[in-house]
Order: structure tokens, then sequence, then C-alpha cells
């Protein structure tokens, strides 16, 4: 049976401001099947992705990537399978122009009862976040997990899986724990089941600040 589902996807050259990459129509969800960031030149290069809502601006507390540097002729991939909500707009910039390359390819989601994505800014240490709330009649799938260290101290994070019904506690049934090194992110593979009523809650150690995305489509 043919797919009918559509497929966006753009190649561009960034500038030094961040300018939009790929829109996501108002009329469906889509899926991130790749972002690519290609530094074409000899020197390292800082970039900036942002993930912005519909009638939102592109700033620090919606960066899926802020000031990561690039190695010379090196290339950086980030967020497959990442759900953007309709409406949704990929901007980026890079810190010299014409250094880098974006490629950008979202599909839509389609036959899905329930789709869910959520990002949540981290200003405080020690103190435990909800990313994601399973509603009590439906298990999902979790597809993406991405968390970026937006400030340059270095910092623990725990991300952690609450059962239905339980208190968060942080350390348990952790999903991970990670010594982020400062502008730099951490993917979860996708593929974890979340049962009806469970929930993901994030932690920071010390007092760095982060973004954390979350997606998850019904199971």
């Amino acid at each position: 049976m043919q797919d009918v589902r559509y497929k966006l996807v753009k190649q561009t050259t960034l500038g030094v401001a961040l300018q939009s990459v790929l829109s996501v129509p108002t009329v469906f969800d889509g899926e991130v099947k790749m972002i690519r960031l290609t530094n074409t030149t000899g020197a390292p290069v800082t970039v900036r992705v942002c993930f912005v809502p519909k009638g939102a601006s592109a700033v620090l507390t919606n960066a899926a990537l802020w000031d990561y540097s690039i190695a010379s002729n090196s290339f950086v991939e980030i967020s497959t399978q990442h759900i953007l909500l309709a409406g949704t707009d990929i901007y980026a910039s890079a810190s010299s122009a014409n250094a880098v390359n974006i490629f950008a390819s979202v599909s839509q989601i389609i036959d899905r009862k329930l789709v869910m994505s959520k990002a949540v800014h981290i200003l405080s240490p020690a103190t435990t976040y909800e990313l994601l709330k399973v509603p009590a009649d439906a298990d999902v799938i979790l597809t993406h997990l991405h968390v970026v260290e937006l400030t340059a101290p270095n910092s623990n994070v725990s991300v952690f899986y609450v059962e239905p019904g339980a208190v968060p506690v942080q350390g348990n049934a952790a999903l991970f724990n990670y010594l982020f090194l400062g502008h730099s992110f951490v993917e979860f593979l996708p593929g974890q089941i979340l049962k009806a009523g469970s929930s993901v809650h994030v932690s920071s150690v010390a007092g760095a600040t982060f973004n954390c995305f979350i997606s998850a489509i019904q199971y």
C-alpha cells in the first residue's frame, strides 16, 4: 500500500542570526527523521537549534542546541524520531556565516490516537520537574528524549520513570544519569514503554541550565 503521508525536507546554509529552516504545517503533527548540521570549514563553529512552538520566538528556553561546538569538517545529528506538534518551526544559526549546512526532514504522523510532545526548561538545581504525564487510559511508547545543557558549568542530570501512583524520588528507576560538560547534549534511544498513569521526571544536582524535550505516541 502506498505511503501517502506528507514528507518535509529542507537543506540550507546557516547565517549568524536564527532563521526558520523548516515549518510543520498547522494541520498535522510531524516526526523528525533527521537534523544534521555539517561544518564545512577548517575551524570549529558553534550552532544553535530551536524547536519553536506556534506563535512563539526562537529563544534559549526552546533550544535543542545552544552554542554547541562542531569541530572542523565534522557534523552533528540530533532529534531522530522526536515529535514536533502542528505549527512548530525549526530555527537554527551558526557563529560564522556560510560555514554550516543544515539538513532537516520531518514526516507526517498518521493513524495515532494519542501524540504527546513537551519541552521543559530547568532553572533550579536539586528540583524535580515532571517531563511527561501519561494519561490513565493509555500506554505510550517513548519516541525521543533529548536533554541539552545551555550553560558552561558541568552538572549531573537524572531522568527517571515513576510508576503509576508512586512518589517521584530522584535516582529511582533512572532512565539515565549523565554528567554534562557544558553546552552539550544527550539523547535517549526510543522504544521504552510507559504505563498508563505513569510519569517521567527530571532533576539536576548543580546550578547549570537545561532544556528537556520528550515525545511519545500511544502504544
